[in-house]
């Protein structure tokens, strides 16, 4: 594969250029003559928080991955919380009333740039800062945690407020987000260099960044798992689709970021490409504001949901992009709705809402106005679509397309009566019900505490069947009420060369990217 031009990737980004800030004080990581460098492009102007505790977006999290672990990760290519495996953690232990959970860590394991050992220390650190409402965005995962303590060198102890099951406990303890394990010692160091300058123990070492060009991560030769058998990854950012399709078909890159579009998975295909399609789905749903007429009356939230015909939506994306979705909860996640009434699917039937409409005093249908809608084509052409279908039976939606940041705001502050949001979650029911149908919760746009006594008690339950039954009654009431309908699932879509050898099949990741792991090899 031949080098990449730098002008190449600046044409058509609107980008003249950017300054090397790499952190020439780390120790250095060259890349060795036995391992290539694998290019990858990403849908993204640049990182912006580099930081895994303080709101990394998705590119964020693509580059983090490959930086940090946590005491526990998923088994390769699969992220199912009933099937962990160690990690910077060997084993751990809990106590009989599920308060008390204690992990035995690896040894040996040092950190990036000669900042040291792993030790219990920073598990300590990592944990108490993860759990703190100043430096991590996701506190409220980590509020059941009562203390953190190092017990020695290689021991520490999480003791809970109130017991949690393996389920519940060990997904905030994953190499992802919050549960990445940073350095006590380069962060007291570095400060807010940190953020831009990650220090972890994974297979791969930060070395340097061009904004708006480029980040470049080497081999950790000294990687617990063994000498990865890539020597660096150089991310390229690319926000143009037509110029990453271009680079990946010319031979410039080995791995790009794809629009989720069956379109864009045409564009690429060949016989020396790898489509990636894999989870954890984005759920996407239609949520209605109860508090607004006439979606108060649950009479006119049937109509919509009658006149929605999911099969054609998801031929409009693509089928090896999207698939049609009945309940709140994937069928893939761990406490999903297993079986979904007949009449809780809400199957098109656009003769059934014309007859609820006018069951419900509007036998003209009526009009919703505005209805905010994001720019981004992920979220504008499924409303679209959706709009086109309501119209079919009297709804009238006047969208209005606002950019992604001004559309959340509207969400989030109550001003849209239709809220067609998409979420990646980690695959458990809990952290999608507790987030968008709590009471209380910000983005609870539907307005909804039917089930609130249900997602409750399965936070404190110990038995995992009874937990799982109880986000199951947790569901099915959400669909009883129609506070949201479930409209589709959408895969994330990557291409990659053949001659990327990944050591798996991947069928989920939890950073939305493909992770490439200490024994992938370019071949």
């Amino acid at each position: 594969m031949r080098a990449i031009d730098r002008r190449t990737f600046l044409k058509g980004m609107g980008v003249a250029g950017g300054a090397v800030v790499g952190f020439n004080a780390l120790r250095p990581f060259a890349v060795g003559a036995d391992g290539s460098v694998l290019q990858y492009g990403l849908a993204a102007a640049d990182v912006r928080r580099l930081d895994p505790m303080g709101g990394p977006n998705s590119t964020d999290k693509t580059v983090l991955e490959h930086i940090y672990r946590g005491l526990v990760r998923p088994m390769p290519g699969e992220v199912n919380a009933e099937r962990f495996q160690p990690d910077l953690a060997e084993n751990w232990e809990h106590s009989s009333d599920l308060k008390a959970w204690t992990f035995k860590l690896r040894q040996g394991v040092e950190f990036h740039g000669g900042f040291g050992e792993f030790t219990a220390d920073d598990v300590e650190f990592s944990l108490n800062r993860a759990r703190n409402k100043k430096t991590s965005i996701y506190h409220k995962f980590y509020r059941e945690f009562d203390d953190v303590k190092a017990l020695d060198k290689h021991t520490v102890r999480i003791t809970l407020k109130t017991p949690q099951t393996r389920i519940a406990l060990l997904p905030n303890l994953l190499g992802w987000q919050a549960g990445m394990i940073m350095s006590r010692k380069a962060a007291e160091k570095l400060g807010d260099k940190l953020k831009t300058h990650p220090i972890g123990t994974g297979p791969f070492a930060f070395k340097e960044h061009v904004p708006q060009e480029r980040l470049v991560l080497v081999r950790n030769d000294q990687y617990h798992l063994g000498k990865p058998g890539i020597g660096g990854i150089d991310f390229r950012f690319l926000p143009d689709a037509s110029s990453r399709n271009l680079a990946f078909k010319a031979g410039e890159l080995h791995i790009i970021e794809l629009t989720r579009e069956q379109r864009a998975i045409n564009q690429v295909k060949g016989p020396d490409v790898v489509i990636e399609s894999f989870g954890p789905s984005t759920v996407v749903k239609l949520h209605m504001d109860r508090k607004r007429k006439p979606l108060d009356d649950l009479r006119v939230r049937k109509a919509i949901a009658h006149s929605i015909n999911r099969d054609a939506l998801v031929r409009f994306i693509g089928p090896d992009v999207a698939s049609s979705l009945y309940s709140v909860i994937p069928p893939t996640f761990v406490g999903a709705l297993e079986d979904v009434p007949a009449e809780l699917r809400y199957d098109y039937n656009p003769e059934k809402a014309k007859q609820l409409l006018a069951d419900a005093g509007m036998p003209k249908g009526f009009n919703l106005n505005p209805v905010f809608i994001s720019e981004k084509p992920m979220f504008r052409r499924a409303a679209e679509v959706l709009q086109n279908q309501m119209a079919q039976v009297g709804i009238g939606v006047n969208l209005s397309v606002i950019a992604h940041p001004a559309w959340h705001k509207k969400n989030d502050e109550g001003s849209n009566p239709l809220v067609l949001r998409a979420a990646t979650r980690f695959p458990t029911a809990n952290f999608i019900l507790e987030e968008f149908f709590a009471k209380g919760a910000k983005r609870n746009f539907s307005h909804f505490n039917g089930a609130d006594a249900d997602i409750q008690q399965a936070k404190k339950e110990t038995d995992p069947q009874v937990q799982k039954k109880l986000w199951g009654d947790a569901q099915t009431k959400i669909l009883e009420d129609l506070a949201a309908l479930p409209t589709h699932e959408i895969k994330n879509v990557y291409a990659r060369k053949s001659g990327v050898e990944l050591g798996f099949k991947l069928e989920s990741d939890l950073c939305i990217c493909v992770p490439l792991k200490w024994d992938a090899r370019l071949m």
